[in-house]
């Protein structure tokens, strides 16, 4: 049975309640400054009890930077090392914005998210703050799962809207001479237009991943470069996937393994090291972009430029999204539907032949 007593203090008298815990421990609430705020407290906390809702008051004493990096940890042994690194930059902004980081995890609102979202919006772009916040969520998520909040306080919280541009495609006449502004790097720029790596699984391929006799190339690996340190790790997403050799890229892999043991890198530097993006824009691939009348080109436009290539060659979005290793055709379709002719003649003919 629960009971209120008042006590002395220096700045007068306090009332404490004492009750049970639903594991029968006897404890004690104590610092109302009246017997009536003691009584509420004391109902709302039977009723949470009966509604299974109770939680200890030393529950959500964890403060808000304190739980985001247990959640890491916890994480971390299925995070890709960029993934991870990423995260990792999400746990300083919760320092940074909004004194978040130091909040009990008890105390935060909604308010309290939604300053944090806008402090970051001032210095980040929609789509940064956007990937911090939902791992702030999922931090939340792990708070109600052990049980020392009862409720999410980033669910309703407005995001700033992505303003995602449009993906950008070189022509064929500029992939021809792309190609050929790139000299001695001719296999590298052969290999980004025509199978639509990334570039970390570019400088990753293997080549016992490249299977001759089958016409396909296996994408099971990248490289990811954090710091300037090169990490092995599975393709984005861990999504393993095939590419199928165009006829015209077959002898230019071919003339890239010769020679090569079966654990090799396929492409490498000319003194056989790791093909890394940063240095081989500065040697080489900006000033082939520009010949080509497409300066600012990155490594991920020959994706896009895969990708249209390939739907003007006929592929469908199934063997496009498989490809492209999205992990669903949602992702294919939202990023290059508009490429798809949007011709009717054949659907209206084909079906009204049915009933004909």
């Amino acid at each position: 049975m629960a009971s209120i007593d008042s006590y002395e203090t220096k700045s007068g008298k306090r009332w404490m309640v004492q009750y049970r815990t639903p594991d029968r421990r006897l404890t004690k609430k104590r610092g109302f400054k009246t017997k009536r705020d003691a009584n509420e407290w004391l109902q709302g906390n039977e009723v949470a009890m009966r509604q299974g809702g109770w939680q200890p008051e030393s529950a959500g004493r964890m403060t808000v930077s304190e739980l985001a990096a247990e959640h890491l940890r916890a994480k971390a042994i299925n995070l890709a090392p960029k993934t991870a690194f990423a995260y990792k930059g999400y746990l300083k902004h919760y320092e940074k914005y909004g004194n978040l980081g130091n909040q009990y995890v008890k105390d935060v609102t909604i308010v309290g998210i939604e300053k944090f979202v806008l402090e970051m919006s001032k210095e980040l772009a929609p789509k940064s703050v956007r990937n911090s916040f939902q791992f702030l969520y999922s931090v939340f998520q792990r708070g109600i799962r052990d049980q020392r909040i009862l409720k999410n306080p980033c669910v309703g919280v407005e995001l700033p809207a992505l303003t995602e541009s449009e993906p950008r495609f070189l022509t064929v006449e500029q992939v021809a001479a792309f190609v050929a502004a790139a000299g001695e790097n001719e296999p590298i720029a052969h290999v980004l237009v025509k199978t639509g790596m990334r570039w970390g699984e570019m400088a990753g391929l293997l080549v016992k991943d490249v299977d001759f006799c089958s016409g396909v190339i296996h994408v099971r690996r990248q490289k990811t470069e954090l710091n300037g340190k090169l990490f092995d790790s599975a393709p984005k997403h861990g999504k393993v996937r095939k590419i199928p050799i165009i006829p015209s890229l077959r002898p230019v892999l071919e003339k890239s393994v010769s020679g090569k043991e079966q654990d090799e890198l396929v492409l490498t530097t000319r003194r056989g090291a790791v093909l890394r993006s940063g240095n081989e824009r500065r040697g080489w691939f900006d000033n082939a972009a520009k010949e080509a009348g497409a300066p600012g080109l990155t490594p991920h436009d020959l994706r896009h430029t895969f990708a249209s290539l390939a739907i003007k060659s006929g592929a469908n979005p199934k063997a496009l999204q498989a490809m492209m290793g999205h992990t669903s055709i949602k992702i294919t379709m939202d990023r290059y539907s508009h490429l798809y002719p949007e011709d009717y003649s054949s659907f209206t003919t084909g079906f009204d032949a049915l009933f004909s």
